[in-house]
């Protein structure tokens, strides 16, 4: 078993991913229901995970490892309403979800254009283990106004 640190000369082998949202798909929210958030996302530079589907990165090592993750997800959605995010661990080892942690925003309401609410976070996610997943999760705290995770929202992780 190998740990990638410390390494020297030996290039891209940081385990980690980074996933972007590559389209910008309508996520149908319904008041206080936590909905995975839609849209087609790829992802690149991993290493030791796998995009299993859109917006699911699954973690395959068998080392137990804890991840740095931090979002800059920019979503549009109904003007004034309250959106919680929150960053969702699947642990397979007991078949249900964690909340790792959540940021609840309220949408800016612009004159023209789009409303939007951007979430910058950073998380610790303790105790990866094989085919453990990460996704991200969208709930609606002031109506069922849906929303969108618009192109260019994206995050990184990275094994500390």
């Amino acid at each position: 078993k190998a740990f990638f640190r410390n390494c020297i000369g030996i290039n891209n082998t940081r385990p980690g991913y980074l996933t972007d949202w590559v389209t910008d798909v309508v996520t149908p929210l319904t008041l206080n229901t936590p909905t995975k958030a839609l849209g087609a996302t790829v992802t690149v530079d991993n290493t030791w995970f796998t995009q299993t589907a859109n917006n699911e990165i699954t973690y395959n090592s068998t080392l137990s490892n804890d991840l740095r993750i931090s979002t800059s997800i920019t979503i549009d959605g109904g003007p004034n309403d309250e959106i919680r995010l929150i960053v969702r661990k699947w642990d397979d080892s007991t078949s249900s979800y964690i909340d790792t942690r959540s940021s609840v925003r309220a949408v800016n309401n612009l004159v023209g254009g789009r409303d939007v609410v951007t979430f910058n976070m950073t998380i610790r996610m303790n105790n990866m283990l094989l085919n453990d997943r990460v996704e991200i999760w969208l709930e609606n705290l002031s109506d069922n106004t849906d929303v969108t995770v618009l192109t260019g929202s994206e995050i990184t992780a990275e094994i500390i």
